[in-house]
């Protein structure tokens, strides 16, 4: 099972994170991306809408100048979408994302 979602994002810049909303037709959230230890946390209810389970997600990032990648397990978050990853922070911060695609995959799309 693969679920997949857009949204559109609006971010600041703070001292070391980036923070801001993410809108899609899934609802609006707020959105926190820092460094730290790779990691994807999502609320609930994007997680567990019809009793589905997922493991993994596959974010696709897009800039101006083009597409920026991560691939991380899901854990259950509270009611933001939070990104970690010091990589993927350092890029973001020189180039603003303009919107996230998350591929959520579950456990028969994961490679062991």
């Amino acid at each position: 099972m693969k679920k997949e979602m857009v949204f559109e994002v609006n971010v600041n810049l703070a001292e070391s994170y980036l923070y801001g909303v993410a809108k899609g037709i899934n609802g609006t959230y707020a959105i926190n991306i820092q460094g730290g230890r790779t990691g994807i946390a999502l609320p609930k209810e994007l997680l567990y809408p019809e009793g589905d389970s997922y493991v993994e997600a596959l974010l696709n990032i897009r800039t101006n100048s083009g597409t920026v990648s991560l691939r991380s397990r899901v854990q259950v978050g509270r009611d933001m979408i939070g990104i970690f990853d010091d990589r993927l922070l350092e890029k973001l911060a020189l180039e603003e994302p303009r919107a996230i695609e998350i591929l959520l995959l579950g456990d028969s799309e994961v490679l062991r």
